[in-house]
């Protein structure tokens, strides 16, 4: 082979390379738009995805304080619904225990007051009585005494 052909061989080899390269480079290129796009698309779902999560972390931000607000007028009534408690239960051991205790006390003496007006009833029959007797013999005097006034 001569120089000429060599040359010319090298030279359709280079060409051929030259082509491929450009191939290559072609779908290099187009690759790399590809992975451009693809990069774009991620980068965009990110952003998204961040300015979600933002969102979220706001709305939970907003959830401890409304959480924080409602502990804290649980824990109000709460006190609230102790100090009336322990007012209810003084009154109940310093007014509502010493009344029933009275009316207890009362209740027990009933016996005793059912006995006394039994007593008294039966004095009540004699004295009845006794009035009665006297009655007749007021009548029994005052007829005597004015028939003995008419007869004066």
């Amino acid at each position: 082979m001569d120089n000429n052909e060599l040359f010319t061989n090298i030279e359709a080899i280079f060409r051929s390379l030259e082509g491929q390269i450009t191939k290559i480079s072609d779908k290099i290129d187009e690759t790399d738009k590809r992975l451009t796009g693809q990069i774009t698309a991620v980068n965009t779902e990110l952003s998204n995805l961040k300015e979600e999560v933002s969102s979220v972390k706001k709305e939970v931000s907003s959830v401890k304080k409304e959480v924080s607000g409602v502990k804290k007028e649980v824990s109000e009534v709460r006190e609230e619904l102790s100090k009336d408690i322990t007012g209810i239960k003084m009154s109940l051991e310093n007014d509502t225990n010493k009344k029933i205790q009275l009316l207890a006390e009362g209740f027990q003496s009933v016996p005793e007051l059912s006995a006394k007006v039994d007593s008294l009833s039966k004095d009540m029959e004699v004295v009845k009585f006794d009035v009665d007797i006297v009655k007749k013999v007021v009548t029994t005097h005052s007829t005597e005494l004015n028939k003995l006034g008419i007869a004066k």
